[in-house]
């Protein structure tokens, strides 16, 4: 490998801690008193005061989609300014405000971490051994087989999730059947949410030029248990998602990340199929069950009618109350008591865009599905780029990516309700966003092949003036 390739940004180890502490433990906390301190704000925060130092900033016009996030965010803001007004949950509205704030934070910092091949190959490795993780806890959570000792062992853990009691009384109580596996990231359905966003990033550590050493077969290991772990959330939007990994991988022609895509999917099938579909082991029954009452609306219960009014509700909703079209009532009261109604209570909120326009009006709620658009064409676009360079490569595991949460984006709210779904999604569109630089990188370079193996690891990519422009 090149010396060249080897150039780090200074600091980007403690961005790779942070990377590891999101998609395998981003709820673990301590109490000051009655608050509770993230680990993963901590490490934000921590960023936030070494970046200026040790990440130099791009300019802002020339960062994509930053234009966009810096007009949300003062409207999530005064939202909850006025939820707390509102509702007078003063406290709560502050910890959310600023949590929020942290939130958004992970775009900026994942822009100027992630520079140069090394800084994104680091950051592959740490999602390669966090999809790892998480997607054991899943499958060994879901199997009886091995519930209680993961239970025992690992999530009933108060500091790596406070909500410990509960997990242990809802698998406790679980028959020896399978059923819905979760992981320190969350429930089901966000965990396989951060699965789906790994799982094709990973694959590109397959085709990754030069020697990577243990974290090749890491990589490939990770890559054979997403689908399982996806499966065994037994969440449509999530196994919707994954489907349309694999479906996109095959017809798309994306020749950088198939390996780490079709194979699994097809040793996923042969397992299942060997198996049994019918088995006690696996969870089908709910997964047909509410599949079908997708599409029979006599049998639809209220998550399916939600999920369908959540695209029109709103607008109904803004005509009788014209106030949301500039602000809603903030993310606070879904989770503080108040004597006061909020609007959203009982209201369909299973999308990102209904909840956006409950909670920071119809304006964010535009913007936030602007936003999903806009990285799904680019990143499509992307993939057809200039053969042999890495930002081909990197826009096919991106292209994937973003397909992969888009049926999620569009079921569930946790990429605004939750802080780490939120942080979920701004690290995705900052991945996005980070194409232009390898896009500059790879204008740079004249000769070699990824596909190969003997292209970026043996020239330069990151001369004195690409690196330079790079920088301003």
């Amino acid at each position: 490998m090149s010396s060249s390739l080897s150039e780090r940004t200074r600091g980007v180890y403690f961005f790779v801690l942070f990377v590891l502490i999101l998609f395998t433990i981003p709820k673990a906390n301590f109490r000051l008193g009655p608050i509770p301190i993230y680990l993963v704000d901590v490490f934000v925060m921590f960023l936030v005061v070494i970046a200026p130092r040790r990440a130099p900033p791009s300019c802002r016009k020339t960062v994509r989609y930053a234009t966009l996030l810096s007009i949300i965010l003062p409207i999530a803001l005064v939202s909850e300014l006025m939820g707390m007004i509102t509702f007078g949950n003063f406290f709560e509205a502050v910890y959310q405000s600023f949590r929020t704030v942290i939130a958004f934070l992970v775009f900026p910092l994942t822009v100027r971490f992630i520079r140069t091949p090394w800084d994104l190959l680091l950051v592959l490795q740490a999602l390669a051994l966090a999809v790892l993780f998480t997607s054991l806890l899943m499958v060994m959570t879901s199997l009886p087989q091995t519930r209680s000792f993961v239970i025992n062992g690992v999530m009933s853990n108060s500091f790596l999730d406070p909500n410990w009691r509960g997990v242990v009384d809802k698998f406790g109580s679980a028959r020896d059947v399978g059923v819905r596996g979760q992981s320190l990231v969350g429930v089901s359905i966000l965990s396989a949410a951060f699965v789906n966003v790994c799982w094709p990033l990973t694959a590109l550590l397959l085709r990754w030029p030069g020697k990577i050493g243990v974290m090749r077969g890491i990589a490939m290991l990770s890559c054979l248990m997403a689908p399982f772990a996806v499966l065994m959330s037994y969440s449509r939007g999530a196994i919707a998602g994954s489907i349309l990994i694999i479906l996109v991988g095959l017809l798309w022609g994306l020749n950088h990340v198939r390996r780490g895509i079709l194979f699994p999917a097809a040793i996923f099938a042969i397992v299942i199929f060997s198996i049994g579909v019918g088995s006690s082991l696996f969870f089908f029954d709910r997964l047909v069950n509410r599949t079908t009452a997708t599409f029979n609306s006599e049998l639809a219960g209220v998550g399916e009618h939600e999920r369908l009014y959540s695209y029109t509700e709103p607008f109904e909703h803004v005509i009788e109350h014209p106030r949301f079209l500039f602000l809603g009532e903030g993310v606070t009261i879904r989770y503080a008591n108040s004597p006061i109604a909020s609007q959203q209570r009982g209201k369909a909120t299973h999308s990102v865009f209904s909840i956006a326009y409950y909670s920071y009006g119809m304006i964010a709620a535009l913007l936030y599905t602007v936003l999903i658009c806009q990285i799904l064409f680019f990143t499509a676009t992307m993939t057809k780029s200039k053969r042999g360079t890495l930002s081909r490569a990197f826009a096919q595991a991106l292209f994937l990516v973003v397909v992969g949460i888009i049926p999620w984006l569009a079921s569930a709210h946790g990429a605004i309700s939750h802080s780490r779904g939120a942080m979920l999604l701004f690290f995705v569109v900052a991945l996005v966003a980070s194409l232009d630089r390898f896009r500059l990188l790879d204008r740079g370079v004249h000769s070699g092949n990824l596909a190969s193996g003997t292209g970026l690891a043996h020239r330069s990519l990151a001369g004195k003036k690409i690196t330079e422009s790079i920088v301003r």
